[in-house]
């Protein structure tokens, strides 16, 4: 139902009709707010579109529903609904809320920031502007002044737990500065009091713990947090399973949920050696693309791409494979990934007839550029192509869904290989014999940067000022990643400073190349 079609309906809805119970809006208000699709957001899809046909030109209706589809990541739905709302409603704050909430998840985080501006000169007391407004302060690369918001927000609302949780990422991403990180631990103390129960909260705080300690098995138990208490883990076939809790449990042969994304789950993979080495077996439920390849790196294992293709009574218990590292954190191995050794020997070898004597993998972005932090962790491949200049040095493109411009700007470079024959979206197998096969891997922070450093290749990871927990903070070590070499942005958005010390690098690593 379009949304003009619905507006006119309105008029003809009865009293009865309209009348919308607070608990109602209250619930789908809580779950649209929720930052992951685990914490119930999807469930409230149906009940929210039934408010919006009895309600919608209602701003609060309609401000939830935007909220919750860029919470489902929706991003073309939340960016269509927030300009219809916005023309419709131009007045109503709630319906900007939700735009600048959009926009800064969707588009850019320096039209959300003036958007919350305005928000917040118009109630300077509502804490969601102002929380909203450091956010995109922080997204836009004004951490200084996103930090001093914040500080005053918490001035005038002491037990703001997620104000605590954002200031302390401020403060541990405001250089490598021990004081910025003390204060940090300090602030997520502080946002653990205000709100101990809050599952937001604590898994927010879980991220911002495996960014700094990520080897510390309390790291993983506050990770284990998202699930609000005890994992949900789903019936298998019908059949409810016991979790497994431990090196000490009695469970030989597990099932091991995979969760999360490709990325994910490539890491989360390292942790099935060291269960092998407590003579434990089982399967593993995968992404389907990722089944060739796992079944060949981890022989001891069934592979399966879903949980119903399992015979239950061969298995004692299941676990998600994040919650792992509340147990195993510290058994840890380079290059547990394995590609086809054919594949890989036939890759390396069609490239370098090419007359080429080093191979270097590359890739400028991941994601869908379909989001704010996708687009923060994605180099223009106009100032990329900067690395191209060695003619010595085969560049083969890792990137999936090259468009046609950048295709035609790849093209200006002779020594760059474009594989028409791998397509990383029918198998993945595929794409890691061709990752195999580089000498070096220099990519933006996407699932290309743990398949190169699962395969045991080095890499060079571009990543931007503010990264995802899976690589650290500036001078913490990958502890699950041996070859794997952060260059960070100096300052929000300066991808200059990170290609200048590529291109050293890879001059050093020409100057030491064997042959």
């Amino acid at each position: 139902m379009s949304f003009p079609s619905m507006v006119s309906r309105n008029t003809r809805n009865t009293e009865a009709e309209r009348r919308l119970t607070a608990e109602l809006l209250n619930v789908c208000a809580n779950a649209a707010m929720r930052a992951n699709a685990h914490f119930g957001v999807g469930a409230m899809r149906s009940p929210l579109r039934q408010l919006l046909i009895l309600h919608p030109a209602n701003p609060k209706v309609l401000g939830i529903f935007i909220t919750a589809l860029a919470n489902l990541e929706e991003a073309g739905p939340a960016r269509e609904w927030s300009a219809r709302a916005y023309r419709v409603l131009p007045g109503s704050m709630e319906v900007a809320a939700a735009s600048a909430q959009t926009t800064l998840q969707f588009a850019d985080p320096g039209d959300s920031r003036e958007i919350w501006r305005k928000l917040v000169n118009a109630d300077p007391l509502r804490e969601s502007y102002r929380l909203g407004l450091a956010q995109a302060l922080e997204e836009a690369g004004a951490v200084a002044e996103a930090i001093e918001q914040l500080r005053r927000h918490l001035v005038l609302n002491p037990n703001t737990a997620i104000a605590h949780v954002l200031l302390a990422r401020g403060l541990q991403h405001e250089g490598a500065r021990p004081t910025g990180r003390q204060a940090g631990r300090r602030i997520l103390a502080r946002a653990r009091a205000s709100a101990p129960r809050d599952q937001v909260n604590r898994v927010n705080i879980a991220w911002h713990r495996l960014r700094e300690a990520p080897d510390d098995p309390l790291s993983w138990e506050k990770f284990g947090a998202r699930w609000g208490g005890s994992p949900y883990l789903e019936p298998v076939n019908g059949v409810v399973m016991p979790s497994w809790r431990g090196p000490g449990d009695s469970a030989r042969k597990l099932i091991i949920r995979q969760e999360l994304g490709l990325g994910d789950q490539v890491l989360f993979a390292h942790f099935l050696p060291a269960l092998e080495r407590l003579a434990l077996t089982g399967a593993m439920v995968c992404a389907p693309r990722l089944r060739r390849l796992f079944a060949r790196s981890f022989p001891n294992w069934k592979i399966v791409g879903d949980p119903t293709e399992l015979v239950v009574g061969e298995f004692d218990a299941q676990i998600f494979a994040g919650d792992l590292g509340q147990h195993l954190t510290g058994s840890r191995q380079s290059g547990y990934l394995v590609a086809d050794r054919q594949r890989v020997a036939m890759n390396r070898r069609r490239y370098l007839n090419l007359g080429f004597k080093r191979l270097i993998g590359f890739a400028w972005r991941g994601g869908n550029m379909t989001t704010a932090e996708e687009r923060r962790r994605a180099i223009p491949l106009s100032d990329f192509s900067r690395l191209f200049g060695n003619r010595e040095i085969g560049f083969v493109c890792l990137q999936h869904g090259v468009a046609e411009a950048e295709r035609d700007q790849l093209a200006a470079f002779s020594n760059v290989i474009l594989d028409a024959s791998i397509d990383p979206l029918k198998d993945l197998d595929d794409l890691a014999a061709q990752i195999a096969s580089m000498d070096l891997v220099v990519t933006s922070a996407s699932a290309n940067t743990h398949f190169a450093a699962a395969l045991g290749i080095r890499v060079l990871a571009l990543l931007p000022s503010i990264a995802h927990w899976h690589w650290g903070l500036p001078g913490v070590v990958s502890p699950w990643y041996p070859t794997l070499e952060p260059i960070r942005q100096p300052q929000p958005g300066d991808w200059r400073s990170v290609l200048e010390e590529v291109g050293r690098r890879l001059t050093c690593f020409m100057e030491n190349a064997p042959g």
